[in-house]
Order: structure tokens, then C-alpha cells, then sequence
């Protein structure tokens, strides 16, 4: 069996019990609070459409570029350190202009009706935060996908996070967590997840983040420079497609709103789960 067809089956297993989970989710806990899930589903998927500009497109150079840096014997001369520095520099550069953006884009969205803007900017700090560790998530998840690993890498980006949104709902059902600590659960997640990427890397002894200046000439640079910028672009309008609606019913509707659509949404995003699986692995 080939490395597609071995990873594409633990990637579907993986997402196969990342259904049933989300099924019985679906039906017995979600419901139990649909304001909570709406809000952790606001949070998760405002910072997914967050990505590409927080991360200003480096994630997309960890696959396109490794072939020019693959040297087991040099350790790649130190593409992943290359990649993490970029990355926590766009993070801090975007995240400052996001901010400093802020006090101007919240008028424009209450002028278009967005009638909820003033509730859900309280969680302008966390969504922030979400969309800062989604990218070292997806940068370590597609830079190990280049030696053939993404079943491990998906069981920490979908089914932890399938297991930790009902987690979460039902310990504010219980009393024990109000709305507040549930949003720092769900932070201390991707927290989570983005140490497991780095302990994972670890194991595949890939972890090589020592910078050789010397293979990183001008030419090159400009080339993933360029890369970045229209992956930027083709990013933003996939996760666009994928996540707005989530986002335009908070702003409209409320969170309650967005936990019931977010239950309703549950089979149609099901049925693409065994075609992510092979490009995963294909890409």
C-alpha cells in the first residue's frame, strides 16, 4: 500500500470518528447551550478566516518550497526555522495592524447592520489569539505533510477539536465554567494542539529550526515573497467561502442564531470529509 493510500485511510478514520463525535454532539450537548456554541464556533472559525492575513502566507511556502530545501544530511538547512520566524513576524506585524484597523472597521460593520458588532468585539483579543495559533498549527501541519505524515497532524487540528467543543459545552451545562473561562478552554486547546504539532515533528526528527542564512539568497527570497502574496489571496477566498456565513450570522443574528446553524451545517460538511482526506495527503 502507498504512502497516499495508507495516510488517505488514517485520515479518513480519524475524520470518520470525528463524525460520530460530532454527531452525538450534534444531537444531545450542542442543543443544551447553542449561545456557547455559537460563540466557540464564532471564535474558531472568525480566527480560520483571520489566517491567511495574520499569517501574510507563509504556511502555503512550508509544501511549495521544501523541495529546494530538502537535505536530510543538512537538516533542510533550516527551512522550519525559516518558516517560524517568518511566521511569528507576520503574526506580530498583522496582528498590530489589525489593531490599529479596529476602531475603523467596527463603524463600517454597525453602517452595514451588522446589529451584534458592539457583543462580539469583546472578543476581539481572543479571536486574535486563535488566529495567531491556527497559523503555527497549519504552518507545522503542512510542513510535516511533506514527508508523507498527515493522519496525526489531523487527529490534533479536527478530532481534538471535535472532542473539545462538546467538552467545553457541557462543563458551562454543569456550572462548573461560565462563558468566559469557556473561551480560554478554548485557547488553551489550540495551545494544545500547536505544542502536539512541535512534539510531533520532534519524533519525525524534523524538529531543525537552526537558520542557514547562507541558502536563503535574494532571488530566492523575492520568489517566496511573491508566492506568499498570492497565497494570501487564493487562502482568504476559500476561507471566505467556507466560514463567512458563521461569521455574518453572529454579527446579524446573534451566537444562538449561529449554534443552530452550525448544527444544521453539521451533515453538508460531513460528506466532504474522505475528498479533504486525499488532498491532504496528495497535495
Amino acid at each position: 500500500m502507498g504512502v497516499i493510500q495508507r495516510q488517505g485511510l488514517k485520515h479518513s478514520l480519524v475524520s470518520i470518528i470525528g463524525i460520530a463525535v460530532g454527531a452525538l454532539s450534534v444531537l444531545f450537548i450542542y442543543p443544551k447551550d447553542n449561545y456557547l456554541y455559537g460563540l466557540l464556533r464564532f471564535i474558531s472559525d472568525f480566527g480560520m478566516l483571520l489566517l491567511p492575513i495574520i499569517s501574510l502566507g507563509v504556511p502555503m511556502l512550508a509544501v511549495r518550497y521544501f523541495p529546494i530545501f530538502d537535505n536530510k544530511a543538512q537538516k533542510h538547512h533550516g527551512f522550519l526555522g525559516f518558516l517560524l520566524a517568518s511566521i511569528l513576524i507576520a503574526i506580530g506585524f498583522s496582528s498590530m495592524l489589525l489593531w490599529w484597523l479596529k476602531d475603523w472597521i467596527a463603524p463600517i460593520l454597525e453602517h452595514l447592520q451588522f446589529e451584534q458588532i458592539s457583543r462580539i468585539s469583546q472578543y476581539k483579543i481572543p479571536i486574535l489569539i486563535a488566529a495567531a495559533l491556527l497559523s503555527i498549527a497549519q504552518l507545522l501541519t503542512n510542513y510535516v505533510s511533506n514527508f508523507g505524515r498527515v493522519a496525526i497532524p489531523n487527529v490534533f487540528n479536527y478530532l481534538f477539536l471535535k472532542l473539545a467543543f462538546p467538552t467545553i459545552v457541557l462543563l458551562s451545562v454543569w456550572n462548573i465554567t461560565d462563558h468566559q473561562l469557556s473561551v480560554q478552554i478554548l485557547l488553551a486547546v489550540y495551545v494544545f494542539i500547536v505544542v502536539g504539532l512541535v512534539i510531533y515533528t520532534t519524533i519525525l526528527k524534523e524538529w531543525h529550526i537552526k537558520l542557514q542564512f547562507s541558502f536563503l539568497h535574494k532571488p530566492l527570497l523575492k520568489q517566496m515573497a511573491t508566492f506568499a502574496a498570492f497565497a494570501i489571496l487564493s487562502s482568504s477566498g476559500s476561507l471566505i467561502a467556507a466560514r463567512i456565513d458563521s461569521i455574518m450570522i453572529s454579527s446579524l443574528l446573534g451566537f444562538g442564531n449561529n449554534g443552530n446553524y452550525g448544527i444544521i451545517s453539521f451533515m453538508a460538511n460531513t460528506i466532504q470529509l474522505t475528498y479533504m482526506a486525499l488532498v491532504a495527503v496528495a497535495g
